[in-house]
């Protein structure tokens, strides 16, 4: 009888260790502050581009986009309205319900005002951060002019920013064709904050960390 009672006990604390350590790992995968893929290093823009920027990156991991901003010169408040907005670079084509046209109203972090837009997935490809509202009332910034461009958090490596800054000479919200002479991260202008999307299988060891605690709690009940 302690023998059978033995082996009763070490198979449940042997569940509860497992379950424990799946429900952590969850907890490791999905709660995190959102991170904000371009920040700003100046105050005060350099250029008056009236046309669109955009700066390309690609998605490694799944993540979901939570945000998008616009740097704001002087952290004062827009002149003009500024489009920012999520661009497959493979179709070259707005993301669905990507964009958001900011203004004085949205709320500023940093050097960068941001809108609320509903939450997008963007699965692992190559996509592009555009704006354009820019101007002289509203400068944008450009290494170009002589100094450092804004700094890129990854999400721990979700995310990547490749080649060479674009751009277009068309005063409106369209895909920029041009290739600038990069950085990757050439210009002040738009921005957005993402979350990395657990990966399937978190979902599936929370199920199972729940069920082997369930188990555990009848169990000992009975």
């Amino acid at each position: 009888m302690r023998r059978t009672a033995s082996k009763k006990t070490r198979g449940i604390f042997g569940k509860l260790l497992l379950a424990s350590a799946l429900a952590g790992s969850l907890h490791a995968s999905v709660a995190q502050a959102d991170f904000i893929a371009l920040d700003s290093t100046r105050g005060i823009g350099n250029q008056a581009w009236t046309g669109p920027l955009g700066m390309d990156f690609n998605v490694v991991t799944t993540i979901k986009v939570t945000q998008v901003g616009a740097f704001d010169s002087g952290q004062d408040g827009f002149v003009n309205a500024i489009t920012v907005g999520i661009f497959n670079r493979d179709t070259q084509t707005l993301v669905p319900l990507s964009s958001y046209t900011l203004t004085s109203a949205d709320t500023l972090l940093g050097q960068s005002r941001y809108g609320d837009i509903n939450d997008v997935i963007l699965n692992v490809g190559r996509y592009s951060i555009v704006a354009q509202g820019f101007g002289s009332a509203d400068l944008n910034g450009n290494t170009g002019g002589g100094s450092g461009g804004p700094t890129i958090d990854t999400g721990g490596g979700a995310i990547s920013f490749v080649g060479g800054a674009r751009y277009s000479g068309v005063g409106a919200f369209t895909y920029p064709t041009i290739i600038d002479g990069g950085p990757s991260n050439r210009y002040d202008a738009g921005t957005f904050q993402f979350s990395v999307v657990p990966e399937p299988t978190s979902a599936a060891l929370v199920g199972i960390a729940l069920g082997v605690l369930g188990m555990s709690r009848r169990r000992r009940k009975s």
